[in-house]
């Protein structure tokens, strides 16, 4: 403890000593300086009385600075006191200590405000990323309403537009059984009867028997109309006659061309099939 305490006590001897002799220096210097005789004034060569009514500056001899006692100077400084000197060791260690407990305490708060700093960006980030995937999905869903929205309008348009289509289809249906119906009462009542005696009438009015001709000719012809009764093909498909014969029918049917039309519209066909039987 002793050996400790003088070395710890050394630097302080050692600068007390050095700023002793500082001292001493100085007062030597400065005795030295004012007991030195003032220098010799030199003559000129040329004499000259100098007539002034101020008398001359009396000389003062400076005042004697005592010399400083060289035993009193050198003489060592008492020895330190241990306890003062371990209570400055310990108070400088407690100094060091507490600087470290500071630097610690700042390196850990530093620390901990980077970690907080990166956990409120991460927690921004995942918030900004959960509001835009709120915002897709809401999107999304929005988008979805409205594809779904068109669909159901598409298939109801569509479902509409069907049972339009079949209310019309069951409409034509319906009025041609209607029709059909009413052709037939109408065929049935002996009109068409009378329309195919007036065709047979004005096809016979027009033929030219020809001289092969036997009695008792007979030939099925195939005749198509269009409206107006203008005959557009003829086709004698069977017939007991020649060649002639078939022929003079044909140019009968085109001959009577245009052919009455029925009194009934419904009674009027397009592609019929009569028997020529002039005889």
């Amino acid at each position: 403890m002793n050996t400790a305490a003088k070395r710890g006590s050394w630097p302080s001897w050692s600068l007390s000593i050095l700023l002793h002799l500082l001292v001493v220096a100085v007062v030597v210097g400065i005795w030295f300086w004012q007991s030195a005789p003032p220098p010799r004034e030199q003559r000129l060569a040329i004499e000259a009385s100098v007539v002034t009514s101020i008398p001359p500056r009396s000389q003062t001899a400076p005042t004697p600075v005592p010399e400083p006692d060289p035993v009193a100077e050198t003489a060592p400084e008492p020895e330190a006191d241990p306890a003062a000197v371990a209570a400055e060791k310990a108070q400088h260690e407690a100094e060091v200590a507490r600087a470290a407990e500071a630097e610690r305490i700042a390196e850990q708060r530093r620390v901990a405000d980077a970690r907080l700093a990166t956990e409120r960006k991460a927690e921004q980030a995942a918030k900004e990323k959960a509001e835009r995937e709120k915002k897709e999905r809401e999107q999304a869903e929005r988008e979805k309403a409205v594809r779904e929205k068109a669909e159901q309008e598409r298939r109801q348009r569509e479902l509409a537009q069907a049972e339009l289509a079949r209310a019309q289809r069951e409409s034509e249906l319906n009025a041609k059984l209607a029709e059909e119906e009413r052709v037939a009462a109408v065929r049935a009542s002996g009109q068409m009867q009378q329309y195919r005696v007036q065709l047979m009438a004005q096809i016979e009015r027009a033929w030219k028997r020809p001289p092969s001709a036997a009695p008792g000719v007979q030939c099925d012809v195939r005749v198509t109309q269009v409206p107006g009764g203008v005959v557009t093909r003829v086709q004698v498909t069977r017939c007991n006659g020649d060649e002639s014969v078939r022929q003079s029918v044909e140019n009968a049917v085109f001959g009577a061309s245009p052919l009455p039309q029925p009194a009934d519209p419904a009674l009027f066909e397009r592609t019929f099939t009569i028997t020529f039987r002039p005889d």
